[in-house]
């Protein structure tokens, strides 16, 4: 400190210059830091989204293809048990709306 610091008892302004650019400095890092964060949050939201999405095109492909047609009559043939329950299940998740 200066001699006339001393005297006084006040900061010099170079160390509040100081002070005031290192408070800016964190400042900025965190700020730095929250849009990280939030934007890898984001990119976590839209990799599930897609994973969703996915799940929910491969469903209605092996609904489509279990459809098959009668190899004798060349019509559509009804549904067994089994294939009625695969699509049901399937047009369940196709039509959940939950945040799940």
């Amino acid at each position: 400190m200066s001699k006339d610091a001393q005297r006084t008892g006040r900061t010099s302004s170079r160390k509040i210059r100081q002070l005031l650019f290192m408070s800016v400095i964190v400042a900025i890092a965190a700020l730095a830091a929250t849009a990280y964060a939030s934007r890898r949050a984001k990119q976590a939201g839209r990799a599930q989204s897609n994973e969703i999405n996915e799940s929910r095109t491969t469903l209605t492909h092996q609904a489509e293809t279990n459809a098959r047609l009668s190899p004798q009559t060349g019509q559509v043939r009804p549904l067994t048990q089994e294939e009625a329950q695969k699509l049901a299940d399937g047009i369940k998740l196709l039509v959940n709306q939950s945040t799940d």
